[in-house]
C-alpha cells in the first residue's frame, strides 16, 4: 500500500514537471436534480450521477461531452383541470427516471493556471419515462390525459450552465456547476393539455464534479518549432 502512494505520489510530480495545463479531462460526479412543472416549482430534490469528457486545449472555447442519469419527481394533490366544468383525470404524482447525452461550447471567462470560470451551451437529448407512485409507467395510463394525446419519450434538449473548476498542483480537478437542461418536452411529468402553466418543463441541476487529466501539452510542444529543410544538392552525371 505505501508503495503505491510512493509511486502515485511519483506520476504526480512527474506529470507536474512535464507538463502545463491538461489538454483532456475526464470527470464524473454527482448532481442534485430538481424539476419545475405542473406537479411542483422545483421544490423537490433528487440524486443523478454522471460521465464526461473535457476537451480543454484552447485559452477561450472549448468543448465537453457529457451523459448523465438521473431522476426527478413531483407531486400536487391538490391538482386539478376542468374539461366543461368537469374534472379531469390527471395524475398528481410522478416520478422518472432519465438518461441524456449532450455536447457542451464552453466559453471560458477566466482561465488561468488553477482555475477555469465559464459559461456553456449545449446540444443533446433526454429519454425519461414517467410513472405513477407504484411503479407502473404513466404512458400507458390514458385515463390521465386528453383523449388520443400522446407523446414520445424522447425529447430534445439545451442545457445552459455556468461552472467553475479549482485545479490541484497535480492538475487533478474539482469542479461545480449549475445549470438547466432545458428539455423540449411538457410531458416530463404525463401532463401537458390538461396542463394548468404554459411552456415546457423543466429540469435545474447542481453537479459536483472530480477531474482526471488524461493528456498534457508538454513544455516541448508548446514552442513552435519551425524546421527548415535544406535542399539536396543536385546530382550531377557524368
Amino acid at each position: 500500500m505505501k508503495f503505491l502512494t510512493i509511486l502515485t505520489l511519483a506520476v504526480f510530480i512527474q506529470l507536474k514537471a512535464a507538463a502545463q495545463m491538461p489538454t483532456k479531462l475526464v470527470y464524473g460526479g454527482i448532481a442534485g436534480t430538481s424539476y419545475k412543472g405542473d406537479l411542483s416549482g422545483y421544490e423537490k430534490w433528487s440524486s443523478s450521477f454522471h460521465l464526461g469528457l473535457k476537451l480543454n486545449q484552447n485559452h477561450r472555447i472549448n468543448s465537453n461531452f457529457n451523459l448523465a442519469f438521473g431522476s426527478v419527481t413531483g407531486q400536487n394533490v391538490n391538482y386539478e383541470f376542468l374539461v366543461d366544468r368537469i374534472p379531469a383525470t390527471p395524475n398528481r404524482f410522478f416520478k422518472t427516471t432519465f438518461f441524456s447525452v449532450n455536447y457542451d461550447v464552453q466559453v471560458n471567462i477566466i482561465k488561468k493556471k488553477n482555475i477555469i470560470l465559464y459559461l456553456s451551451q449545449g446540444l443533446g437529448f433526454s429519454f425519461f419515462d414517467p410513472e405513477d407512485q407504484f411503479f407502473n409507467k404513466l404512458i400507458d395510463q390514458e385515463d390521465t390525459r386528453e383523449e388520443g394525446e400522446t407523446y414520445s419519450t424522447t425529447a430534445l434538449m439545451l442545457p445552459t450552465q455556468i461552472g467553475i473548476i479549482y485545479f490541484l498542483p497535480n492538475y487533478y480537478g474539482i469542479g461545480f456547476n449549475l445549470g438547466m437542461l432545458n428539455v423540449q418536452t411538457d410531458y416530463l411529468d404525463n401532463i401537458s393539455n390538461w396542463s394548468v402553466n404554459t411552456g415546457n418543463d423543466n429540469i435545474i441541476w447542481a453537479k459536483f464534479s472530480f477531474y482526471v487529466p488524461i493528456s498534457f501539452e508538454s513544455q516541448g510542444l508548446i514552442k513552435k518549432k519551425k524546421k527548415e529543410t535544406k535542399p539536396e544538392p543536385a546530382k550531377t552525371g557524368l
